[in-house]
């Protein structure tokens, strides 16, 4: 047990006794004065705030935010706090990269794998969406059953949760446009041709890109986004619809992330990955919430320590391809798992490393 109490000149001491004597405890009582110390007094500390470590790296180009063109729908209520939490944190330097000597540690940098990030991503969706109903909702819905449902909470099935958060998304999106439409059917009576010509467009599997440029343009002209973030606004002040607009967001920027890896874009890789790590801060998965604003900050700085460096990833070198055919890129940890699953399939390393003497072979 420790005790902790203040002694500026203006408190009342206040005497503290470990045992009082009652008619069935006939103890006398005793001052924690007179209770020898059993552990080492604690030395004061002048030290005011946190001081910031010596070999904290410094990029004075950096800035984050700067790639937000490259994602759409709001964003500054977030990055002003991810802002906050980048530039007042203790930086410290990764714990895996502390055991390599000094001269390689400058020329390594520790990348989150895409594939985890994704894992850690639905964990933290899986929390945001249990006991909400919507997972009660999928057992009555018929879509999963009560064990398949906490195995998606849990992130047990990548595919399906996925899957899951998709169909949840589709929903709430229909009945978000709903309620919009009842407040501004003239908008959406402007888009209605367009939509229907994306429609045809992939029916026939002719010009859907031709078709999908149109709508956005129109879109865009029409300020949709504008005067749906006006509209996300006016409703905010109801608890449940606030919830449900930051639960889609949260999927949203997952599928930009897993947009950015499947299309070797990097760009948007990175922008969507600095949405997604605001909620590893909000659900408290510390470990990537601390190391990938270092990894964002070390691979915006190559743009200008390393150009030559910086436009091989951004030509897709930072995923892995075994074929042109677009939005099959997968993450190097992905990658690894698909070695790992053909090698331990073919019975060549199944039980390796269980076993010394293979190992060290």
């Amino acid at each position: 047990m420790a005790v902790y109490q203040r002694e500026p000149s203006m408190d009342e001491t206040v005497e503290v006794f470990t045992e009082y004597a009652t008619p069935t405890h006939n103890k006398a009582a005793r001052s924690l004065k007179d209770v020898p110390r059993t552990v080492v007094p604690l030395i004061p500390s002048n030290i005011t705030g946190t001081p910031k470590p010596q070999t904290s790296p410094s990029y004075p180009k950096f800035k984050l935010g700067m790639n937000e063109e490259q994602l759409r729908g709001p964003a500054f209520d977030d990055l002003s706090w991810l802002l906050v939490r980048h530039y007042h944190r203790n930086r410290a330097n990764p714990r895996k990269l502390s055991f390599l000597d000094l001269q390689f540690q400058a020329n390594i940098i520790q990348s989150p794998g895409p594939f985890h990030v994704v894992l850690c991503a639905l964990l933290c969706l899986g929390a945001a969406l249990e006991s909400s109903g919507l997972d009660e909702a999928w057992i009555e819905a018929g879509l999963y059953s009560s064990v398949t449902v906490v195995q998606i909470l849990n992130r047990k099935h990548h595919n399906r949760a996925l899957d899951a958060h998709q169909i949840t998304l589709q929903v709430l999106f229909d009945l978000w446009i709903e309620a919009f439409s009842e407040q501004h059917p003239v908008l959406l009576n402007k888009l209605t041709s367009a939509l229907e010509n994306v429609r045809t467009s992939c029916q026939n599997g002719l010009d859907i890109a031709q078709a999908h440029r149109e709508l956005v343009n129109l879109a865009s002209n029409l300020k949709l986004v504008e005067t749906l973030e006006a509209f996300d606004h006016e409703n905010e002040k109801y608890p449940m619809y606030k919830w449900a607009r930051i639960y889609m967001r949260q999927i949203s920027n997952l599928l930009q992330f897993m947009r950015g890896t499947g299309d070797h874009n990097l760009p948007l890789y990175l922008a969507s990955l600095e949405k997604t790590c605001v909620y590893f801060f909000a659900y408290n998965r510390h470990d990537y919430a601390q190391n990938i604003p270092d990894y964002i900050a070390h691979m915006y700085h190559l743009e200008s320590s390393h150009p030559s460096i910086w436009q091989e990833l951004k030509s897709g070198d930072f995923v892995v391809s075994t074929n042109p055919v677009a939005f099959t890129s997968i993450g190097p940890d992905h990658a690894q798992e698909h070695v790992n699953k053909i090698h331990k399939g073919e019975g060549a390393i199944s039980g390796l490393t269980t076993d010394p003497q293979g190992l060290l072979k």
